[in-house]
């Protein structure tokens, strides 16, 4: 009769790794975290609207000097993490709440009074305008990129353009390294 062998089979660049089971090492903890990994599957933020502002309503309305804000200074001691307080569950209900930003690293928040946010929060909206308005402003760029030939003052009136509107901030820094990288490039050229 034949012996059967487990093998394990990888690919490492572009070729076939064959190697018995035995020698094949453990699967690493995976380290990075999702959203997926926070909350249950078919999980909404209007369910969870919904329960914070079930648990809100029957708590007092919690003034900004009444909260004593005071951060994450002592994350040693308790390693778990209780449920989310009232102050918290007020503030989220209102729109007033801060996120955690331990409670989504891979080692999560230790701190059971912790006073920042960790429910789920919807994602910020998008910065990009419409086409029509990104026109307009392209436009204006050119249009200050032409009248103006001193260096100084192109540099000015493209500052003083770019904190209007963030596109603008983005479009302005991605032709100034255009034009910086031409201009690199005729230099080469005439040397």
């Amino acid at each position: 009769m034949s012996e059967h062998v487990l093998l394990h089979f990888s690919q490492k660049n572009t070729f076939l790794d064959v190697r018995p089971v035995e020698d094949v090492p453990p699967v690493e903890r995976k380290k990075s975290w999702s959203p997926g990994d926070l909350w249950p599957a078919g999980f909404t933020f209007a369910q969870e609207v919904g329960e914070c502002a079930q648990v809100a309503q029957n708590q007092p309305e919690i003034s900004e000097q009444d909260q004593g804000h005071q951060g994450h200074q002592g994350h040693q001691g308790h390693q778990g993490h209780q449920g989310p307080g009232a102050k918290m569950l007020a503030k989220h209900r209102t729109g007033r709440c801060k996120a955690c930003v331990f409670f989504a690293s891979n080692h999560g928040c230790p701190d059971a009074e912790c006073s920042f946010c960790h429910l789920a929060h919807p994602p910020p909206p998008k910065q990009r305008p419409q086409k029509l308005l990104r026109e307009e402003l392209r436009a204006a760029v050119e249009t200050v990129i032409r009248q103006n030939e001193d260096q100084q003052d192109l540099r000015l009136a493209l500052k003083r353009l770019a904190l209007q509107h963030p596109y603008l901030f983005r479009y302005i820094i991605g032709q100034t390294d255009t034009y910086s990288q031409r201009i690199v490039s005729t230099s080469r050229e005439l040397d």
